[in-house]
């Protein structure tokens, strides 16, 4: 299927509007052109993004959940602290995304692109990451109880250390054997890889919480 042309996002003579904390719910930027738009603590909620290109956007912080991603260009994008919760963001292009301490709960992320992604200290609680790239992709200390990982490819076992799972967690039957070797209970039915800081590739502290 051929892909529509990007439509060209709002500009100012030195660049990309700031539109930090705007309000832009609702609002519809399909294929909208918004690479490296400044838009951290801005309101997306229920936003229709479906092709956009967002490529090293600022989204810290920013409310997306409800949002439509579905086959977004996030590549190198900066959601750290976002609120992503029952986002559909199915074959978006996530690789090399800053996206810690972010709020991914029921988010569909069905065949997206994490590869070299940062997700380290997320909730992926109930996520959809079914055939899903995560070759280099960092998931230390990440929640991904309830989470779907069918056919999923690439996981790194020494990005997986702190991951908290439970008995809802679907792991790639490549993998699922060395998890639950690796892994102990820490909480009835919630179980935690075991290892130390692994290769955590974020040092930074955690962010103020999406307001």
């Amino acid at each position: 299927m051929r892909e529509r042309p990007h439509r060209q996002a709002v500009r100012t003579g030195t660049g990309f509007a700031d539109l930090t904390e705007a309000e832009l719910g609702g609002r519809d930027f399909a294929y909208a052109d918004l690479t490296g738009a400044r838009l951290a603590l801005a309101r997306l909620i229920g936003a229709d993004l479906t092709g956009a290109r967002l490529t090293h956007a600022h989204l810290s912080g920013a409310h997306l959940s409800g949002a439509r991603l579905i086959g977004a260009h996030l590549d190198g994008v900066n959601l750290t602290g976002a609120d992503l919760t029952g986002t559909l963001a199915t074959g978006a292009d996530l690789s090399r995304a800053r996206v810690r301490y972010t709020r991914l709960t029921g988010t569909d992320l069905v065949g997206a692109d994490l590869n070299g992604a940062t997700l380290a200290d997320s909730d992926l609680t109930r996520a959809d990451l079914s055939r899903a790239r995560l070759v280099d992709t960092d998931l230390t200390r990440a929640n991904l109880s309830g989470a779907d990982l069918t056919g999923a490819v690439g996981l790194s076992f020494p990005l997986l250390t702190g991951v908290r799972w439970d008995l809802g967690t679907v792991w790639p039957g490549d993998v699922r054997e060395q998890i639950e070797e690796h892994s102990e209970e820490i909480a009835a039915g919630l179980f935690q890889v075991r290892g130390g800081r692994g290769h955590d590739r974020s040092p930074s502290p955690a962010p103020d919480p999406v307001r």
